[in-house]
């Protein structure tokens, strides 16, 4: 499975997406667009890992037996359920970190979780699950929700509403 333009080391954990050459339009004229499909390609990293799926479609490594018995395990109510979200912190704060002409780049600003990604992803010092990341054919998907927003008068609104349906916060159709 190829993760276009995948930047794992311990200090940076990114991926960037050149919107003109995935989807064959130059989006440096839509910055709101270019949001969109950043936040929703996040949202879908964030959704896909929580349900304990990695980045090819498998289950995540279960947790060792001395994880499930530990207390920091038992003070933060965790179930047996691997969705790498002991605090929420790390998956909460992938962001779009760059945004260039026809290209965002999402990962994170801060090290701590640079580091930690790196350590899911690559297991160098705990079990590797590869979560971060997407396919071109992944933002291709994302990126029809957004078709009819590629026109100048696009409607905001409808933007946002697009946006707020991909987080969760409203149903289909409401």
């Amino acid at each position: 499975m190829k993760l276009p333009n995948l930047k794992l080391t311990q200090s940076e954990v990114s991926q960037t997406f050149d919107f003109k050459e995935i989807l064959g339009v130059d989006l440096s004229d839509f910055p709101e667009v270019k949001q969109a499909i950043g936040e929703a390609i996040i949202q879908k990293i964030i959704d896909r890992t929580a349900s304990g799926v990695d980045v090819s479609g498998k289950s995540f490594k279960k947790y060792s037996t001395n994880y499930l018995e530990s207390d920091t395990f038992k003070a933060f109510g965790k179930s047996g359920d691997v969705d790498m979200e002991l605090t929420g912190g790390m998956l909460g704060l992938i962001d779009i970190i760059s945004d260039k002409g026809s290209k965002i780049t999402i990962g994170w600003d801060d090290a701590t979780e640079n580091a930690k990604a790196y350590n899911h992803n690559f297991g160098d010092t705990l079990p590797k699950r590869q979560f971060f990341g997407i396919t071109a054919e992944d933002v291709k998907a994302i990126s029809k929700e957004f078709k009819p927003d590629l026109r100048r008068d696009s409607n905001d609104a409808q933007l946002i509403k697009k946006l707020n349906k991909i987080a969760g916060f409203i149903e289909d159709d409401e």
